[in-house]
């Protein structure tokens, strides 16, 4: 099958192909251009039932992989159309390899957490015979530091009794106790968000309200924990290092949403090989038509012919529906004024991954202003200095250890705001400790606190994934939120839905998420999309 693709792509070098037939997906999944020219004129597609879904990532590929499942389930008429200006499906839920060899362990390159209530996700690796594997809690222990001395310390005891001690004496029992009630509160509801009697929602408020979140993306981490009686320190020093580790900001400007998440442990379960197979087999599934290395340049209204015209680098083609899985003020998409007046703009930060071997054990203590003697613990979070400094990098993590050439060398992940230069990685390990460095970039939204959200509806026919940024940014919440937009497309415009069997009159009229709360039980095996 192989030179299948291979022959497509070198015709492509050759000249451009107009091609009046769907092409399987899986022809596309490789490191190079499909170079792909429309001809809109050749009836190789039917525009009234045909979404067009822009953003191959996870978000995307989780819209189309929901929409497929109608079709599956009750044949709904519809097909699917995705674009990505990526040649590869998954955004940025890449992996590396040191030494780029597959020998080695993989290393995820986003700053990912993994929670228990992630159900999509499990039952993806379950779905698709992917290996979830624990990650192994690696000893060294855990140090926060400020940019000038280490403010504490956890793990490295063979006694975990002393370590929960230690944690009461610095930040006090009542202290621990309320920002754990907090977190596994956030957590516990979120099992709502698979149960059988989930609806779909057409604006961000009426999910928080349906949660009962208000308060928590209304405010900010510490003015939340704060008022629940966590103690400053605490704030400052544990809440800040989890929200820096995993939304890379702090917890002064984060929502509190975002807040208890990061509070929470991490389970440590991965997808061997990286999450990015689970989108890729997202869009396999789907059967859609993938377009990779395309630009989208503009997405307008065809009032002539009552569709959304999407325009790429390939050439223009017409949509019933057009699905938007990007971010819309940095998507680089001409779009009307109508739509993107009503997404309030929300800024995104760059952060940089990098991941390096090391024969160096610990970092260097004299980075840290230690004795030379001194053992640093191999996971290092920070938080603010005293003077409103930022520290050198948000999280260091010691992820791996791995045998090349007869030595160990261990795999270290760092995320940081700025691009970390060889002289800074020779000082964190020492010199010529180094041995092998790859760097990432990549972009996250700030999820400043708020009351003003966009609609995920943003036009007849259009709609919005990204609009569940605004709250939470994890791979999981965007499953979550391309499912929900694939149900309310289905329903509002196919008279269907993912576990609606499709009727004669549209579903549009209903009130979306109606129904009283009734809780999910954590652990329960039903997952809404993949069950009904």
């Amino acid at each position: 099958m192989r030179w299948v693709a291979y022959v497509l792509l070198a015709a492509g070098t050759v000249q451009a192909l107009s091609l009046p037939f769907r092409l399987p997906s899986w022809l596309w999944f490789g490191s190079r251009s499909n170079a792909l020219t429309i001809d809109s004129g050749k009836p190789w597609y039917n525009a009234s039932k045909t979404v067009a879904v822009i953003g191959a990532g996870a978000g995307g590929s989780s819209t189309a992989f929901f929409i497929a499942k109608a079709k599956q389930r009750y044949g709904v008429d519809i097909d699917i159309h995705i674009y990505d200006k990526n040649e590869l499906v998954g955004g940025d839920n890449d992996i590396i390899y040191p030494y780029d060899d597959g020998r080695y362990g993989s290393v995820e390159l986003g700053a990912f957490k993994h929670y228990e209530v992630d159900q999509n996700l499990a039952r993806a690796a379950k779905e698709f015979n992917l290996t979830r594997v624990a990650r192994k809690r690696r000893d060294g222990g855990v140090g926060i530091w400020d940019g000038t001395e280490i403010l504490f310390t956890l793990g490295g005891s063979s006694f975990p009794i002393w370590d929960r001690l230690k944690a009461y004496w610095a930040y006090g029992f009542l202290s621990l106790s309320a920002s754990d009630t907090i977190s596994t509160g956030v957590l516990h509801k979120a099992w709502n968000l698979y149960a059988p009697d989930i609806k779909p929602w057409d604006e961000i408020t009426s999910l928080i309200d349906y949660m009962g979140w208000s308060n928590l993306t209304s405010q900010s981490g510490s003015d939340f924990f704060r008022s629940y009686g966590v103690s400053e320190r605490q704030i400052s020093e544990i809440l800040n290092a989890a929200t820096r580790a995993t939304y890379s900001q702090n917890a002064g400007s984060i929502n509190a949403l975002s807040t208890a998440l990061a509070n929470v442990p991490d389970t440590l379960t991965i997808t061997k090989g990286g999450h990015k197979q689970v989108f890729e087999k997202f869009v396999r599934e789907a059967n859609a038509t993938l377009f990779l290395g395309s630009q989208v340049k503009s997405i307008k209204w065809n009032s002539n012919s009552n569709t959304w015209t999407v325009k790429s680098t390939n050439g223009s083609i017409d949509y019933r529906n057009a699905v938007l899985a990007a971010p819309i003020h940095t998507s680089h998409i001409s779009l009307p004024e109508s739509l993107t007046v009503q997404v309030p703009e929300r800024p995104h930060e760059t952060i940089f991954t990098t991941v390096l071997t090391t024969n160096a054990s610990h970092p260097d203590p004299t980075y840290f202003g230690l004795k030379q003697t001194a053992m640093v613990p191999r996971t290092i979070l920070t938080t603010i200095g005293k003077d409103g400094e930022e520290p050198g990098f948000l999280s260091l993590k010691y992820y791996n250890v791995i045998q090349r050439g007869g030595q160990e060398e261990y795999v270290v992940k760092i995320l940081s705001k700025e691009k970390l230069p060889k002289e800074s990685l020779e000082r964190l390990f020492g010199p010529e400790s180094v041995r092998w460095v790859h760097t990432h970039e990549w972009k996250t939204p700030v999820l400043t606190p708020t009351t003003t959200f966009p609609p995920i509806k943003l036009d007849k026919g259009f709609y919005y994934v990204n609009a569940f940024d605004s709250i939470i940014s994890t791979l999981e919440s965007s499953i979550v939120s391309g499912r929900n937009v694939a149900d309310l497309l289905l329903r509002e415009d196919f008279s269907s839905g993912v576990c609606l069997q499709p009727t004669s009159e549209p579903y549009a009229d209903q009130e979306v998420l109606d129904i009283p709360l009734s809780p999910q039980t954590p652990g329960s095996e039903f997952v809404y999309g993949w069950d009904c």
